[in-house]
């Protein structure tokens, strides 16, 4: 009888392991926000706060901060160019009042940044310029 919690505890630490694995090393949370190098919000409304961004590349990275503030879910991604071009780096998703930062290999150049949750694209979509 004494076999089976311990058989349980091993279990139940292998699953807190694994969950703590999760996720790669692109993105965290948002005790990094402070810390990045740009911050772009979901202030609620479909919309990002700003319809353009401007961030200095740098050797290593730039980190982006997604911070939503709104009702619903939201992610973050970046392409190349335009709307059509490859997509660059990770890509970050997070739920009402969460935050979470990525780290996005940029060089100089313009930026498409959107939400690609179905029917956000429209209206959740900004430029960003890499100086």
């Amino acid at each position: 009888m004494m076999r089976t919690p311990l058989i349980g505890i091993g279990f139940a630490a292998l699953a807190v392991g694994a969950l703590a694995g999760c996720g790669g090393g692109d993105s965290s949370s948002g005790a990094d926000v402070a810390t990045a190098d740009l911050v772009i919000t979901d202030p609620g409304g479909l919309k990002f706060d700003k319809t353009e961004y401007t961030v200095a590349a740098k050797a290593g990275g730039v980190v982006i901060a997604q911070v939503n503030k709104d009702n619903q879910t939201h992610t973050l991604l970046l392409k190349e160019g335009s709307k059509q071009g490859p997509r660059v780096g990770p890509k970050l998703t997070d739920g009402p009042g969460d935050s979470s930062t990525g780290t996005y290999e940029v060089k100089a150049g313009v930026y498409y940044v959107y939400c690609d949750v179905p029917g956000h694209e429209a209206s959740m979509n900004a430029k960003l310029t890499v100086t």
